[in-house]
């Protein structure tokens, strides 16, 4: 980019299609002027367990929150994903829509709790308190939050009600000493019950914060609750002795027993729309709720259930199934038809997309490596896509020579040996394999004469290789831990490795031999970055709540960040004294090296960065596992294109429209403004969501596709 980003111009002969039968032209531009433009919808998974999930009360969309501490609103019909929610620093196990649909709350470890708009995924704001959110439950007149606090042991359970009018703790009740598992409203809001891991139900009055009630309800901690829409009968789960129950409200009078699973989690949830109860736990059953009768049993068994819920309309059944794949368990969300146990799917996501991007001046473009073992090559200029290279091998980094003309592909699948593929750029040849390593490579780095290339592999070893030959020259053992970053420092005369320990090592170069260990972390350091002058390193990893910085001279420890907002995945120098990092959380950071504080918010992916890119010290490619590419102009701090690039089944599904392929790959750019150019494929693969509604890009080629436009945002 001189003063702009720059790539190269490619003719568009795009096949339209009908798109009135799902909206119609004039009342897109009419959305277009209340400011609902395009924007790209990303068909991302939570790439961890799922730990709850939630119907909106018009049924048509489920929230869902786990592991990778974002949050993901899903179109129940369609099974895709509408629009993802990160902010969140750690796993979320709660989440909970008021009675009117118009707030989301969401919660887990950070010990916050964020209140969302679920039409717009804005945020409206945030409740701070001291301990882990357990449970969420929203009264059902909306003025009242109650939150479950405290996982047990060191961290006692208290629930506090909020009042969200004013954003503050009306009561604070001291629960249990082992946590709350589950809380819900009564119909009139005037009541709340709660459920502990000491098996207990409880009874609170919200408007005098007094305990009521309570009696003991299973051997085991309660793991589900649900109050009848009369108010009458509470309806209680345990963790593992095998007991679905039916209480009184008034008075805990226990009025029958079902029986579940023993020594299993049953879960329970009930619907007022079909007058039916919902059990889950290896298999997920549906009773009539008047008889308790087994009216009949769901497909697809799992190890246990986590949570079952019937949709709000009666229609559905969900279940956050742990299912066993191989020798890993994973809680997956499942969705049944209610009426006849006909199963309608289970939500699913790409988990994830670009995995290294690197930056060639010379060309003005960008090259990026993806999970599906392809590597891309986008004009900057143009925001086009010039080429895709597919591989036979999963790719997980890349590096460039200096003078632009040698590309380095590191990676290998799991468990089988390493490959280095090196590539002429000039004609995108391929110039040799590098073969050696026992594991995966996981880092590469050019010299900066280009005539060496250094590896480190999952195998624990570091080698050198001459380019030119493709012949190994030296190989380093670094122990037995998997390297996970490597780079060349003090004008090359010195070789670094990060380990998964979190120890940083140093060699000299000529001889191999460790000049320099050093430690000042307990987790793995996947990132290095260095400065300009090669002064200084910043180490790092995603699970080390911050970043340090090193002497390179003396290799002392200039200061260690630490802040729970950090997770880096990827950081990259914006001047001498601050950078930029990506987190595991999606959020990308300006922090301040001197202060150790964050100057402000960049920007954000559906998944994990991966990779950045500074062009010109105004510019920024920013990459994450959802698969895009985000240009940013730093100085006037506005997003200017988003790149992206669908996944190959996406691709594969979109071409059986006999639509002609494009000869360099397929792709979609688009602006805030909502305008995009694209391949034709690109466009039938690619979900675009106006409001709360997705449509394929093509249907809205129309009106929005206008690559003139798209490459004006890029000179702007």
């Amino acid at each position: 980019m001189s003063k702009r980003i720059h790539l190269v111009k490619k003719p568009a002969c795009l096949v339209l299609i009908a798109w009135s039968i799902i909206v119609s032209p004039s009342r897109l531009v009419g959305q277009q002027s209340t400011g609902a433009r395009p924007q790209l919808a990303l068909q991302t998974g939570h790439w961890g367990n799922v730990l709850s999930a939630a119907f909106s009360p018009d049924s048509k969309t489920i929230a869902t929150v786990g592991d990778d501490w974002n949050v993901k609103l899903w179109d129940v019909a369609t099974k895709r994903v509408v629009r993802t929610l990160p902010g969140h620093t750690t796993s979320l196990n709660s989440v909970a829509f008021s009675s009117n649909g118009k707030l989301l709350a969401t919660g887990g470890f950070d010990t916050q709790i964020k209140i969302w708009n679920p039409q717009t995924g804005a945020e409206h704001f945030t409740l701070n308190d001291s301990e882990i959110v357990t449970a969420l439950a929203f009264s059902p007149n909306n003025k009242l939050l109650a939150t479950g606090l405290g996982s047990g042991g060191a961290f006692p359970g208290k629930i506090s009600i909020w009042d969200l009018a004013l954003r503050k703790v009306r009561f604070s009740f001291d629960e249990n000493s082992q946590g709350i598992s589950q809380m819900e409203f009564s119909p009139d809001s005037r009541l709340l019950v709660s459920g502990g891991k000491d098996g207990k139900l409880k009874v609170w009055h919200c408007t005098s914060g007094a305990l009521q009630r309570q009696w003991d309800a299973h051997a085991s901690g309660v793991s589900s609750i649900a109050v009848s829409a009369d108010g009458k009968s509470i309806v209680s789960s345990g963790e593992a002795d095998g007991a679905i129950k039916f209480w009184k409200l008034a008075t805990g009078e226990l009025e029958r027993t079902l029986d579940g699973e023993a020594n299993e989690k049953n879960c329970v949830s009930l619907s007022p729309a079909c007058n039916c109860m919902v059990v889950g736990n290896s298999e997920v059953k549906l009773y009539d709720l008047s008889t308790g009768t087994l009216q009949q049993s769901l497909s697809r068994k799992t190890i246990n259930s986590n949570k079952v819920l019937i949709s709000p309309n009666g229609e559905l059944v969900l279940n956050i199934g742990v299912e066993e794949n191989g020798n890993d368990a994973s809680a997956d969300v499942y969705v049944w038809k209610t009426q006849s146990g006909e199963f309608h799917g289970k939500l699913v996501g790409h988990k994830q997309g670009i995995v290294a991007t690197v930056r060639n001046p010379f060309l003005n473009t960008l090259i990026t490596a993806d999970s599906d073992k392809r590597i891309n090559v986008w004009d900057l200029q143009t925001g086009v896509m010039k080429a895709t290279l597919a591989l036979a091998d999963e790719i997980k980094a890349l590096a460039l020579s200096e003078d632009g003309k040698t590309l380095a592909a590191g990676g290998g699948d799991f468990g089988k040996p390493g490959i280095v593929y090196l590539f002429d750029l000039q004609t995108w040849q391929l110039r040799t394999k590098l073969t050696g390593h026992l594991l995966p490579v996981r880092s590469i780095a050019f010299s900066k004469d280009g005539s060496t290339l250094l590896s480190g592999s999952s195998d624990g070893t570091l080698k050198l290789w001459q380019v030119a030959t493709g012949k190994e020259q030296q190989t380093i053992k670094n122990g037995t831990l998997p390297v996970l970053v490597t780079a060349f420092a003090n004008d090359d005369n010195a070789i670094l490795a990060g380990t998964l320990d979190g120890t940083i090592r140093a060699w000299e170069r000529k001889t191999g031999s460790l000049s320099k260990e050093l430690k000042d972390q307990t987790t793995g350091v996947f990132v290095f970055a260095l400065s300009a002058d090669g002064k200084t390193l910043l180490t790092a990893g995603p699970n080390t709540a911050g970043f340090s910085s090193w002497d390179t001279s003396t290799w002392k420890l200039n200061r260690s960040i630490r802040n729970p907002l950090l997770s880096p995945t990827a950081i990259q120098f914006a001047g001498n004294s601050t950078v930029i990092v990506s987190n595991a959380n999606g959020h990308v950071q300006l922090w301040d090296l001197v202060t150790g504080k964050m100057v402000r918010h960049i920007t954000e992916h559906d998944l994990a960065g991966s990779s950045l890119v500074l062009i010109k010290n105004r510019y920024l490619a920013s990459a994450g596992h959802d698969g895009v590419i985000q240009l940013l102009d730093l100085d006037s701090k506005k997003l200017m294109a988003t790149l992206f690039s669908p996944r190959p089944d996406e691709i594969d599904g979109a071409a059986t429209q006999k639509v002609t392929p494009a000869p360099n790959g397929e792709y979609l750019t688009i602006v805030p403004a909502g305008y995009f150019d694209g391949s034709p494929i690109g466009e039938l693969a690619t979900n675009l969501r106006v409001s709360n509604r997705l449509f394929p890009a093509k249907q809205l080629h129309l009106h929005y596709y206008r690559p003139k436009l798209v490459r004006k945002a890029l000179r702007e």
